[in-house]
């Protein structure tokens, strides 16, 4: 199992360091994936997006 990020997809500009690197992630998960198919191993990547927290309220 695979922690991402949104930001593998949609990388801000400020942080590209970090989006390259969930990117990087998703490149091995898949990877891990087609190279174990058929097999009983199961390769996953979980891209959690933002959550909303009381602060947001006034946005």
């Amino acid at each position: 199992m695979f922690i991402s990020s949104e930001s593998a997809i949609q990388t801000p500009s400020e942080m590209i360091h970090y989006g390259m690197t969930k990117t990087a992630q998703l490149a091995v998960a898949r990877g891990l994936a087609e190279l174990t198919k058929g097999t009983q191993v199961t390769v996953n990547s979980l891209l959690p997006g933002p959550r909303p927290r009381r602060e947001w309220r006034s946005f």
